[in-house]
């Protein structure tokens, strides 16, 4: 903290605000939807982080006023920043800001500024601090109110607190934006190659290259069957491959990819490899066909499909993966798409020719989308970094103008260390015997 801006002042956290814990929230008061104050546990917390930019304004459960006053729970303003105290949630470094009156559990910690008009720089500084840094050496990680008092806050004089606090406001909205927007572009990108393998299984993508003639009249229709030779005679169980784990240089597959390298191989050449399992197929999570080059191993998890007359294995592999295989899947509580099934999905056949003219396409279409994912992923990237250097440069002095007829924030300290010498002291320790009778 040394060399901070003219007018700022270094202080413990405890002495510009006020550090609670929440209460315990028993169960025959928990499942109310509706009422006078949310109760915040952690997930409420998380989800106001994850879900509303940071700040909570609702919880999962909520208790009248009169429950409140039956816990003993003394509600938190709003303004405070909260946050879990217990737990590996403590590492999450996860921050709300609290927009609505409520409570909080024995699991959540709330600080709130003494002045008000600190509050939202308070908050901007309690999302730079690695409370893991503090935690306890004990087996379940949590934090201590003095803990969190003794963190030391960069202080600057009011005024400018709000100055960076405002400006705070508007730039990480601003970061926040980007990132969203950043966010959505994956899915838009799968959304791109499934409708290019669409346009390229129907004929849609070449129509320009067959000059506008109708696919009927060149395309074919066949069973898979038929097709292409199915190498299911010659899989591997897993637990036999397993045995032979790390022994060589051949990629062993499974439904979705190498999982494995052993000596010896079952395949070789070009194929194309299609999942078995029917909960990935059903739910698309991954592409269920791709292409393997050079000698192979493969587990009874994926079938190994060679195209007979030498087309293209990428052609098929783009149509199995523009389809949707569930009405082929058999079985409930193992899913699978077996062989006897497999032969039957009707393969659209163009001219070997036009075949490769559509891997051509599709190839070129999907580098580009592959090059856009990879500037998006670099994008994304820095956006996760602007934060923390924005909210590192605003505790700096760096952020917002500095005015040197801003009162310094020493006095600050100074009005605040008054007002808690003068606030009434809460009286502990054990009642006269008169007032328990």
């Amino acid at each position: 903290m040394n060399g901070l801006p003219k007018g700022w002042v270094k202080a413990d956290l405890g002495a510009v605000a006020t550090v609670t814990s929440g209460i315990g929230f028993p169960n025959e008061h928990q499942g109310q939807i509706s009422g006078d104050l949310p109760f915040v546990k952690v997930g409420d917390v998380s989800a106001a982080v994850l879900e509303h930019g940071g700040r909570l304004s609702t919880a999962n459960h909520y208790v009248s006023r009169e429950v409140a006053a039956l816990l003993k729970g003394q509600p938190v303003r709003p303004g405070a920043t909260v946050f879990a105290k217990i737990g590996e949630a403590i590492r999450l470094n996860r921050r709300a800001y609290v927009v609505n009156e409520c409570l909080i559990d024995n699991n959540v910690m709330a600080v709130t500024a003494t002045n008000e008009r600190s509050d939202r720089y308070v908050h901007y500084f309690l999302r730079t601090v690695q409370f893991a840094d503090v935690l306890r050496a004990t087996t379940v990680p949590s934090l201590r109110k003095g803990d969190v008092e003794s963190v030391a806050i960069p202080l600057a004089p009011l005024p400018e607190q709000k100055r960076i606090a405002d400006k705070l406001d508007s730039v990480l909205a601003r970061v926040d934006a980007c990132r969203d927007r950043l966010d959505r572009i994956p899915a838009l990108l799968k959304r791109f190659r499934q409708s290019v393998l669409a346009a390229a299984t129907s004929g849609r993508l070449t129509a320009d290259w067959r000059n506008g003639e109708d696919v009927s009249r060149s395309w074919k229709s066949m069973p898979l069957g038929d097709y292409v030779e199915n190498h299911d005679g010659r899989r591997v169980p897993i637990a036999e491959a397993l045995r032979a784990k790390r022994r060589g240089d051949y990629p062993y597959y499974g439904a979705s990819g190498v999982i494995d390298e052993i000596d010896d191989f079952t395949h070789e050449g070009k194929f194309l490899l299609v999942g078995e399992d029917g909960a990935n197929l059903v739910t698309r999570s991954k592409p269920i066909a791709f292409i393997a080059k050079g000698k192979i191993w493969v587990n009874n998890h994926a079938h190994v499909l060679k195209c007979r007359n030498g087309e293209p294995e990428e052609y098929l592999g783009f149509y199995l993966n523009a389809i949707d295989l569930t009405p082929y899947v058999s079985g409930s509580a193992q899913p699978k798409l077996n062989q006897k099934n497999m032969n039957l999905i009707l393969v659209p056949v163009p001219p070997v020719a036009e075949q490769h003219e559509i891997v051509r396409r599709v190839e070129t279409l999907f580098a580009f989308a592959d090059r856009l994912e990879a500037r998006c992923a670099a994008a994304r990237k820095q956006a996760g970094q602007l934060t923390p250097a924005l909210l590192a440069k605003a505790f700096r002095g760096e952020l917002a103008p500095q005015d040197p007829a801003d009162e310094p924030a020493a006095e600050l300290l100074k009005r605040l260390a008054a007002r808690r010498a003068e606030a009434p002291k809460t009286r502990r320790g054990r009642k006269p015997v008169a007032a328990r009778e």
